[in-house]
């Protein structure tokens, strides 16, 4: 959704070892992404949170070869990206044990969360297409959903398509949506 043509990933902020941020641009224009690694703070400096937890935040602005603001993408396209989201734990952990050699433990479990915001409604994000809204409803400006890993819960598809329905449901409220999500990930 997002493309990196003649972007590059760069340091920004940041706070020596605490904290890591960078930014994928061109130099000139805004960010198309950003993110910051928190490793744990040394005990020394905890003041806040989990001794045992990193925090790996990644925020994206759609937008198109152009710099131009992404077009909106339909229900399937959403469910794609959202299961490619739940790998990013995974990765992360991977990360940090094997390129920064961090120790890493199941204890506490990996969690992921999503927040897609707009300007006006998430329509700016979301082509709902032929899906009619629920009549007086009202149509979201944010959308956040979350998720914590467990060896013994359900797979990647069945989360987002509780994610989906969510966003359906609660802040697009659209009506006779079912069938679609029954498709997404077949």
């Amino acid at each position: 959704m997002t493309h990196v043509e003649g972007l590059a990933w760069r340091r920004y902020q940041g706070h020596g070892r605490i904290s890591f941020a960078a930014v994928l641009d061109d130099g000139e224009q805004a960010p198309t992404a950003w993110a910051r690694f928190n490793p744990p703070p040394p005990s020394s400096v905890q003041m806040f949170g989990d001794p045992a937890c990193a925090d790996f935040v990644l925020a994206i602005e759609p937008r198109t070869r152009h710099g131009d603001v992404h077009p909106p993408a339909d229900l399937p396209f959403w469910f794609r990206w959202l299961i490619r989201t739940l790998s990013v734990p995974a990765a992360v952990r991977n990360l940090a044990a094997e390129e920064l050699g961090l120790s890493t433990a199941a204890d506490p479990p990996d969690r992921v969360g999503v927040f897609f915001s707009t300007p006006r409604a998430l329509t700016e994000l979301v082509d709902v297409g032929d899906h009619p809204r629920v009549p007086g409803s009202h149509i979201s400006q944010r959308f956040t959903a979350g998720a914590v890993a467990d060896p013994d819960g359900q797979d990647a598809a069945a989360t987002t398509r509780e994610w989906i329905m969510q966003l359906c449901d609660r802040d697009l409220p659209l009506d006779g949506y079912e069938h679609t999500l029954l498709t997404l990930g077949a």
